[in-house]
């Protein structure tokens, strides 16, 4: 028990710490920041159901079949890649407010599957959840749900931080050149994990 328990241990600190890692999480939470507080807190579910669904997948054997069929984990890879390359293009291609807000403003949909796109996008955290899970045998279910309650907490307290009026304010003023620097963040994202496969 004291084994498992120090593997959960770790769980929370090294999920703690990955979430302040810069990459597709972190950056649709900060571009749903400049649609504001409820499209922030809807770009956490997004993340949060995002990251729950990899871990549920890991549990029930994804990581098995990526190890028997390698070319299955690139096929991934390359879906990632590609939607992180279309939403850079669309966030490049915004001509102004109009369609800065057009996008973020349709509040349920699009700051959710902001959030649930950008989780999914990157298939390397089923290999971070596969090396969680062996530092906690027997407890990989608990895995999940830590992670989870971590995303929600984390990226929950980010986006309570990050909404408040005069960053609200200032994250407006700036929404263009914020969707601008996102899809060219985005479209790197995406090149790496072309170049990576």
């Amino acid at each position: 028990m004291s084994a498992t328990f120090t593997g959960l241990g770790g769980v929370v600190l090294v999920w703690s710490a990955a979430l302040a890692i810069p990459g597709p999480d972190l950056l649709a939470l900060s571009l749903s920041l400049s649609g504001g507080r409820r499209c922030a807190f809807l770009a956490v579910v997004g993340i949060t159901c995002g990251t729950a669904l990899w871990g549920l997948a890991c549990l029930f054997g994804l990581t098995v079949i990526f190890a028997t069929a390698p070319w299955a984990f690139v096929a991934l890879r390359c879906i990632g890649a590609a939607y992180l390359a279309m939403l850079g293009l669309n966030l490049l291609r915004s001509r102004g407010s109009q369609d800065a807000r057009g996008s973020l403003h349709d509040p349920i949909r699009c700051c959710f599957c902001l959030g649930f796109g950008a989780n999914l996008s990157n298939p390397k955290t089923v290999l971070f959840f596969a090396s969680l899970m062996a530092g906690a045998p027997g407890a990989e279910a608990a895995v999940v749900a830590l992670t989870t309650a971590i995303s929600a907490l984390g990226y929950g307290a980010l986006a309570t931080a990050g909404a408040t009026q005069h960053i609200s304010e200032v994250l407006a003023r700036h929404q263009i050149t914020i969707r601008r620097l996102a899809g060219g963040l985005f479209l790197l994202l995406a090149a790496m994990l072309i170049a990576q496969a």
